[in-house]
């Protein structure tokens, strides 16, 4: 009875032994693993890095939706001209973004392949990064940013029809305005002492020099977009005189669509009788009473409210 009860019991320990040690080499593992992918996935890559003229630059962040799904971003490539070319078609889709109206197939193509791929290829990390799901590489949208004068980093972005509603443009300003601002700013700015000085010469791609700030627009209309850079940490764009140029604060509107009428007629129509002049920054108080910095914009034909987002303080939070 004895040398069964010890039997027993040395089993046991034996037991609790081996189960210790099954614990210890799942959590080697997933460290291992999770260590593998941040080695495996930074931010920035390059097919030669250190040479003296460092060849094509590779983007990569990631990035969660309302549902829980992984997307990922990585630098426009040529196999993805479809994507753009029936998404930059949809007319819905395109509203909200540059000329406000579709975009034929041979103007995607031409800005694909001869101005955001050739920026990617020079090592410059401006232009498009498209977007998909991690689980089934399906499309979800892209995002992309350009030079907006020195120091400044335009951007701008839009989702397929099927990931509206799904967080898709939050969740991508919290990757960008952090993950992807930090890498870019402290690259050109120097600060990463593993990173040789022709790449950080190649980071000074915004107007010749370092990223510095984000500046975006949105149509007064597209409360939504406005309502998301606010939320990411962008201000209205400031202007140096104390003059309010128009003030809403006391008009009534029953929708977002009427703004635009209302600034339109009263301030950019040809008979308007407070004419002002188009592609000049006006300092507004909309009608909630907040401050905006609003222009009529001739490139666009189209109402534009201006804001600007600094990347200095961003990254130091």
């Amino acid at each position: 009875m004895y040398t069964l009860l010890r039997y027993i019991s040395e089993s046991k320990n034996s037991y609790q032994e081996s189960d210790k040690m099954r614990r210890l080499f799942v959590l080697i593992a997933f460290y291992v693993c999770f260590s593998f992918q941040l080695v495996a996935n930074p931010v920035f890559t390059w097919d030669v890095a250190q040479d003296a003229h460092p060849s094509a630059l590779h983007c990569y962040v990631e990035g969660t939706l309302n549902d829980g799904a992984v997307w990922y971003a990585r630098e426009v490539r040529e196999e993805d001209t479809l994507f753009y070319q029936q998404l930059f078609a949809d007319a819905d889709i395109m509203k909200f973004f540059g000329l406000g109206k579709a975009v034929s197939y041979e103007k995607s193509e031409h800005y694909l392949k001869n101005i955001w791929m050739p920026s990617f290829q020079n090592g410059e990390p401006i232009g498009a990064m498209t977007i998909f799901l991690k689980e089934t590489n399906q499309f979800v949208g892209f995002c992309c940013v350009s030079s907006d004068g020195p120091g400044y980093a335009g951007v701008g972005y839009a989702a397929h029809k099927k990931f509206w509603g799904k967080g898709v443009a939050t969740s991508i300003s919290k990757v960008f305005f952090s993950i992807w601002a930090k890498e870019v700013y402290e690259i050109g700015h120097g600060l990463r002492d593993n990173i040789s000085s022709s790449i950080v010469e190649k980071f000074k791609c915004f107007g010749g020099a370092p990223l510095n700030a984000f500046v975006a627009t949105a149509r007064p209309s597209n409360i939504a977009s406005c309502k998301l850079m606010l939320k990411s940490g962008f201000k209205s764009l400031p202007l140096p005189q104390e003059n309010i140029d128009i003030d809403l604060s006391d008009e009534a509107f029953e929708n977002s669509e009427q703004i635009e009428q209302y600034f339109l007629s009263h301030y950019f129509d040809e008979n308007a009788d407070q004419r002002l002049d188009k592609d000049v920054l006006y300092r507004v108080i909309d009608s909630e009473g907040n401050e905006r910095t609003l222009s009529f914009v001739s490139k666009y034909n189209a109402l534009r409210y201006h804001f600007v987002l600094d990347i200095a303080s961003k990254v130091t939070e």
